[in-house]
């Protein structure tokens, strides 16, 4: 099955993937820099159900999204702003012996697909 980006999110998808390798790439520069004093650790959030997307993209683009999101990633939903806050609390209580990490938190879609063995429904 084939479901088309939306419009604003391929127009913008270069642009992201840059940024995002570059702040993987400052993580690891501060965390050499810092340590050991200071830990330095990254969260890389794909989409996030917000207000402020679904604003930008408008109600038809956001459920587009939505739906490819739904059949294209592993956990086949898209995160939540508690989603990154858990992620950024973890960092800073639990974390102790990780430094210069970027955690991707975009329910898989950085492994390019929902390929692999599948149960039968």
């Amino acid at each position: 099955m084939w479901f088309r980006l939306p419009d604003f999110w391929a127009r913008q998808f270069h642009c992201l993937c840059c940024i995002q390798s570059r702040c993987d790439q400052y993580d690891k520069c501060l965390a050499r820099t810092f340590g050991p004093e200071i830990r330095v650790n990254g969260v890389a959030p794909g989409a996030i159900d917000t207000r402020w997307l679904r604003k930008g993209l408008g109600e038809k683009e956001f459920e587009a999204l939505n739906e490819l999101l739904r059949h294209t990633t592993p956990l086949q939903v898209m995160a939540t702003p508690e989603d990154v806050a858990d992620a950024i609390v973890w960092l800073a209580e639990g974390a102790n012996m990780m430094t210069g990490e970027t955690i991707k938190l975009d329910g898989g879609q950085h492994l390019g697909g929902r390929g692999g063995l599948r149960r039968k429904e």
